[in-house]
């Protein structure tokens, strides 16, 4: 793969030869995923405020379970 300006995926056997590529990556540590901070979906509109005021530097993820599990990342 390499960077292209408004590429896109057209047929589903490219989605999943991308996607499976990727996932592979990740699984070996190739490419990290920067995440700034988890939010309890109660606190969504928190998050949208942090990413209008700029505050965050990384991905931002909603835990939708009850708050007491972490996600496994």
């Amino acid at each position: 793969m390499r960077p292209v300006l408004f590429g896109y995926v057209s047929t589903r056997q490219e989605l999943e030869k991308y996607s499976s590529d990727l996932f592979n990556l990740l699984a070996q540590g190739k490419v990290t995923v920067a995440i700034h901070e988890i939010y309890p979906l109660k606190d969504a509109a928190r998050a949208h405020q942090d990413i209008e005021s700029r505050k965050t530097t990384g991905k931002l993820l909603l835990n939708c379970d009850d708050g007491k599990t972490s996600p496994q990342l």
